[in-house]
């Protein structure tokens, strides 16, 4: 029996929504296929490989072979930070070289005129107070700092006026290197006790690809803080707010340190008490950032304080440092050295005279970058 045109005008509206309804199905369907992980379409060579396999890069130069990293499969591909493409060995941002580092390490220069304006002031010996050892506890000394690379006693060498402005110096920078690991105690971490106490954590779990898991989520941490704390990449300053949370942690670190140093009795300075512990809060504040930035990094990073010359120019005052995958060296920044040059430290005011028409050294203000007797190897 035929169809009458009624009939047919029904049938061709069912149709046509049937194809409508597959138009717009099969674009949502494969969307959703892509976006949870179950299709993936390779663009190269216009061919569709639902398991793209991207050929390791050749190695660098002091590059760890890509060989030995362990792929982790599943959803977490879909994070453009654990992307197959991207080697763990090879995230390290390239600011991270040996240049990169010794930016991020500033915090070291701000110590140079610290101590150099509270120790040295105009360099005249008449000037440098007469401290007895036995003011210091030594045993506080080493607890924050550790021993002195070079040997000695912190007491002796921070009440020999020859040896104080070095002391000091590398006293400053060993405690605060060693409250930039995150392996140290949560309480007086110079990062977050939050993260410390995370990582010390997660670092008791073994298995298989956990080294890549950890980095990961290192570097997802620091850039979830850049934001946080006004962080970047090279030339590391302090806090960008006076609200900072870590704050009140980094000053109460100051304050203690300045009490444990004796600065009162060993202090030259121009400048009143209250702008010297000013100044350092400002120096714990640095190398808190600059904690935060070379924790956020792929490698693990380490302070490395033994010297591997035997033709040392003087006393260590800033070490090595190392970022290391599997047990090898990617990065390294050299150790820094002082001459502890003795015209500088004790001199008549006839030779201060000859020397600083020879060398003229600026007045150092809080807040300046400059190097003192520095050279590294």
């Amino acid at each position: 029996m035929a169809l009458s045109p009624l009939q047919w005008f029904f049938v061709g509206m069912v149709v046509e929504i049937f194809v409508a309804l597959i138009i717009i199905v099969i674009p949502i369907f494969a969307w959703r296929m892509v976006r949870d992980g179950r299709l993936n379409f390779s663009l190269k060579n216009g061919k569709k490989s639902p398991t793209r396999q991207v050929s390791p890069q050749p190695p660098e130069p002091n590059e760890v072979p890509s060989g030995q990293v362990h792929r982790i499969d599943g959803p977490e591909e879909l994070n453009p930070i654990t992307n197959e493409h991207r080697y763990l060995e090879g995230r390290i941002h390239s600011v991270l070289g040996s240049k990169g580092i010794d930016e991020t390490v500033g915090f070291e220069v701000l110590v140079e005129s610290f101590v150099g304006n509270l120790i040295v002031g105009n360099g005249r010996p008449s000037q440098k107070p007469t401290v007895d050892k036995s003011v210091f506890d030594e045993e506080e000394l080493v607890r924050l700092a550790g021993e002195p690379v070079d040997g000695g006693t912190w007491a002796e060498l921070i009440s020999n006026v020859d040896t104080r402005y070095c002391a000091v110096n590398c006293f400053l920078v060993q405690l605060l290197y060693k409250r930039m690991d995150p392996n140290c105690n949560a309480q007086e971490c110079l990062l977050p006790p939050e993260i410390t106490n995370c990582y010390q954590l997660i670092n008791t779990l073994k298995g298989r690809g956990r080294g890549n898991i950890v980095s990961v989520w290192r570097e997802t941490l620091f850039m979830l803080s850049m934001r946080i704390y006004g962080l970047t990449y090279g030339h590391v300053t302090g806090f960008s707010s006076e609200y900072d949370p870590r704050k009140p942690r980094t000053d109460a670190m100051a304050s203690d340190v300045a009490d444990v140093l004796k600065m009162k009795l060993l202090s030259v300075s121009e400048y009143s008490e209250e702008e010297n512990m000013r100044w350092l809060a400002g120096i714990f504040a640095d190398a808190a950032n600059s904690a935060l930035v070379l924790f956020g990094q792929p490698s693990e990073w380490e302070a490395h304080w033994i010297s591997d010359k035997q033709d040392a120019p003087g006393r260590m005052i800033a070490p090595e440092v190392r970022f290391m995958w599997n047990g090898k060296v990617k990065w390294s920044r050299p150790a820094s050295f002082y001459t502890c040059d003795p015209v500088v430290m004790c001199i008549s005011e006839e030779q201060q005279a000859a020397w600083i028409a020879k060398n003229p050294v600026p007045e150092i203000p809080p807040g300046a970058f400059r190097r003192l007797s520095r050279s590294t190897r």
